[in-house]
């Protein structure tokens, strides 16, 4: 039964898989019959800005070009973007925040353009491009997890006919590199998912379970209720393990539920992260470790794997929700 639902599991993965590519494809049929050719930007010819301070004749450019971009869009006018070059000194202390507020530029802009996957990445010593006009930059190349998500949204929500094109070109590199953008103006991460700025500013995530301690024997979505046998939304994603298995916090938060003997859930425990706006849900556990009320840290055993509740054998249900609405956790994390 194991290797059964395994087998199963690998498919629905390879099927994900095949979905991504074929939209990779669609982007590209996309931008190859968009009525406008990309604009070409060349990395290398870029103006270069020595410091983000105002004295600096080059910043001061930039910072000009940055506000009447603003006022731009503010009229519901198309910004004229143009690309700055910027090395982020060795010792910057929290470097993404400090360009943002420096260059009144979204972190979600600088991300994205420059294939930053978290706040937490250490960028010092990297050479950053910076554009005159706040928005999502969304490529079909170089895909970390944040763009990779994005793309998704992107082409759900079918907004290449409102975004600008971009190729920009590097030729640091014998193979004379080149990414692709869209660049849809004064958008955030939050205009596609707030699951997506969660794990930007905490993408340090972890997996309720071990890695090699489950299998997913039931993926988020609409399926068949082993109970009932009608078709139902299942919120969250069911991974099969032996039972006592120790269950983890994904995430620094706070216990506000626990409950045991749930009809549906058995034993449960609900914890809320991050200034209040997602929480994490662990059911069907055989026993609970934790307090309801008080703190917990990213990694602490909140309980064991059980079968409480209605459960068909031994699993984690486990849920992600923002506010009330379930996302889907294996778009959070990496689950395979």
């Amino acid at each position: 039964m194991t290797e059964k639902h395994s087998a199963k599991s690998v498919n629905l993965f390879n099927i994900r898989k095949l979905i991504i590519v074929f939209l990779q494809l669609i982007f590209l049929i996309n931008v190859l019959h968009a009525e406008t050719d990309p604009v070409l930007i060349y990395r290398d010819e870029l103006e270069i800005i020595p410091q983000l301070e105002s004295k600096d004749a080059i910043f001061s450019k930039y910072s000009k070009l940055v506000q009447e971009n603003y006022k731009r869009m503010m009229a519901k006018k198309a910004p004229e973007i143009q690309f700055f070059l910027y090395k982020v000194p060795e010792k910057m202390k929290n470097p993404l925040m400090f360009i943002q507020a420096r260059c009144n530029i979204i972190y979600d802009t600088i991300a994205t353009l420059n294939n930053i996957e978290s706040n937490q990445e250490d960028i010092t010593g990297r050479w950053l491009l910076l554009p005159t006009a706040r928005g999502i930059f969304i490529s079909s190349k170089n895909q970390n997890k944040i763009q990779s998500l994005l793309f998704e949204k992107f082409q759900n929500q079918n907004l290449t006919n409102t975004a600008f094109y971009y190729k920009i070109i590097s030729n640091q590199t014998e193979n004379n590199t080149s990414d692709d953008f869209y660049f849809l103006p004064d958008m955030k991460f939050d205009s596609f998912d707030p699951t997506i700025r969660y794990y930007f500013l905490d993408s340090s995530l972890i997996l309720p379970l071990k890695k090699d301690k489950y299998w997913v024997s039931s993926q988020f979505g609409m399926r068949k209720n082993p109970f009932s046998g009608d078709m139902k939304q299942h919120n969250g994603i069911d991974l099969a393990a032996e039972e006592g298995t120790p269950v983890f916090s994904v995430s620094d938060g706070t216990v506000t539920v626990v409950r045991k003997n749930d009809k549906v859930y058995g034993n449960y425990v609900v914890l809320l992260h991050r200034d209040r706006k997602y929480s994490s849900i662990y059911a069907h556990l055989k026993s609970i470790e934790v307090e309801e009320g008080k703190d917990i840290s990213k990694g602490k055993i909140i309980g064991y794997v059980g079968m409480t509740g209605m459960a068909t054998g031994p699993h984690l249900h486990f849920e992600i929700k923002q506010g009330s609405k379930a996302k889907n956790p294996e778009e959070i994390l990496n689950f395979r």
